[in-house]
């Protein structure tokens, strides 16, 4: 008969070995919580990565998610269920990122019939600790919008907050000035809101004021949306001036601040912005853009003279990402967007957009001479382009456009374009991992350029071969033809079993 030896050592029970298996599951919150069962030793050890994230991760800001933003963490209810265990609720002390979302409940199918916030829970933790808490995330709806509001947010506010964002209607000057004396390592600020919304906001300018003076760790704002009509060129000054910022996406810059610039040399603003986002005319960028003289990063919501901007922002030549959202008629040039490109050398992702402002949607601006030609100029002396977003009402382009951009641009991850595309004829000849990198690709195409494909199937299937990273393909909304649905389906339906 076997018997024990006492002396040999259970691996089972050796910290380092358990810490080690655990640690190459990190990324399973499945198998992590069939870990817990196993024994003392595996549980805490799962419980530390499994509880390290906490929501329903819609919109979740950190990577939790897969592909398709599917959660497979705990959600907070799981959390809310524990409350009234004290050892299981120990669980909190494990939690990095922390996201307030609308959770899915499930018709018994794989859809969902309603949604509930998740913040209607607070409650549960009103006398919990997060010590370890780095990133917080209130996704606020309106109609959920009383359970953030008050005190039900400061119990949130820990020394380790690195990265926090909430609904600007949820705030008072209670909230910053908590936050000011607690988060001294707070580095992002994301403010939420609907503008128009915020008319009534408790938060006032001296508030907001003192609290950006006094963090010194923040380096990313973002307040565009979420502090309401309490934006004022003082409080512009105040944030442009801060030396720790590098990344802003302000309200709008009014025509009628132009003449206080004068008093404020070159370089004493925004000295240390590699991003901005900021809403403007043209006639307040001309002014504006000797300040940005390190900009990398541009976000103009414009209204006025595009063609001007477009001649402002080629001199701004460490621009790697340039998005410009119209909100007029404005007729653009071939020539204007080629100048861009060739005085801004480093230039990688190019967007523009306009939107209806009624409806919210993205509709097709006017571009004057674009051609298949212009495209292949800018992919021929781009190479390194990696994004390019140019929805054109009338589009004279075609797939010779598509395949001037995988001819030469091999780190195009994202193409959203309008253009008459023949899939056909784009994916014929050596196809094979044409667009090695691209993993989102949308095709707006003209009325008359709907396609009739005599076998979809096999257009589908060598478009992944075209490109095997594709995540997202999109040829149209309105009007495809039954073969276009079926390449648009077959697609899509592979793309899911690939990430399974």
């Amino acid at each position: 008969m076997a018997t024990t030896n006492p002396d040999l050592i259970n691996p089972m029970e050796l910290p380092e070995l358990v810490a080690e298996v655990i640690g190459f599951l990190g990324g399973d919150a499945h198998t992590l919580a069939m870990c817990m069962r196993v024994n003392r030793l595996f549980q805490k050890n799962a419980a530390r990565y499994l509880w390290q994230t906490c929501g329903s991760g819609q919109g979740m800001a950190w990577r939790t998610t897969d592909e398709y933003g599917l959660n497979r963490w705990p959600k907070i209810r799981h959390l809310a269920a524990l409350a009234e265990n004290p050892v299981r609720l120990q669980y909190i002390m494990y939690i990095r990122y922390f996201h307030f979302g609308m959770e899915a409940e499930l018709d018994g199918g794989a859809s969902a019939s309603k949604f509930r916030d998740e913040s209607r829970y607070h409650h549960y933790f009103t006398n919990a600790s997060f010590p370890q808490l780095r990133c917080l995330q209130f996704e606020t709806h309106d109609d959920e919008q009383e359970y953030n509001i008050g005190a039900q947010l400061l119990q949130y506010l820990q020394p380790q907050l690195r990265w926090c964002a909430v609904n600007g209607r949820s705030l008072s000057d209670r909230f910053f000035s908590t936050m000011k004396l607690q988060c001294r390592s707070l580095q992002e600020l994301p403010l939420e809101g609907n503008y128009l919304e915020l008319r009534n906001t408790e938060i006032s300018e001296q508030s907001m004021i003192d609290f950006i003076e006094s963090m010194p760790s923040l380096k990313s704002l973002d307040i565009r949306y979420g502090i309401g009509f309490i934006w004022s060129f003082k409080l512009f000054i105040t944030v442009a001036q801060q030396e720790n910022l590098k990344k802003l996406h302000l309200p709008d810059f009014l025509d009628s601040w132009i003449p206080h610039l004068a008093s404020f040399p070159h370089g004493s603003l925004f000295p240390n912005i590699k991003t901005l986002g900021i809403g403007l005319s043209d006639t307040t960028f001309e002014t504006v853009r000797p300040y940005l003289s390190q900009i990398e990063v541009l976000y103009l919501h414009m209204d006025g003279d595009a063609r001007c901007t477009l001649i402002n922002a080629a001199t701004c030549r460490n621009l790697h990402f340039f998005l410009l959202t119209l909100l007029s008629d404005e007729v653009l040039q071939e020539t204007e967007i080629l100048s861009l490109l060739d005085n801004c050398p480093i230039l990688e992702i190019l967007r523009i957009r306009k939107y209806d402002q009624d409806s919210g949607e993205a509709i097709q601006i006017t571009c004057e001479d674009i051609t298949d030609a212009t495209i292949e100029h800018l992919a021929r002396s781009r190479a390194a382009f990696t994004d390019l977003d140019l929805r054109i009402a009338d589009s004279p382009l075609t797939e010779k456009s598509l395949l001037a951009f995988g001819t030469y641009c091999q780190s195009l991850t994202a193409i959203a374009i309008s253009a008459d595309v023949d899939l056909e004829a784009l994916l014929q000849g050596d196809h094979q991992s044409r667009f090695p990198d691209l993993k989102r690709l949308n095709i707006f195409p003209p009325a008359s350029g709907r396609r009739h494909y005599r076998d979809p199937e096999q257009v589908a299937k060598r478009l992944l071969e075209a490109a095997p990273y594709l995540i997202t393909l999109n040829l149209g909304a309105e009007n495809l033809t039954p073969s276009e649905e079926v390449v648009n389906g077959i697609v899509n339906e592979l793309i899911k079993e690939k990430f399974k």
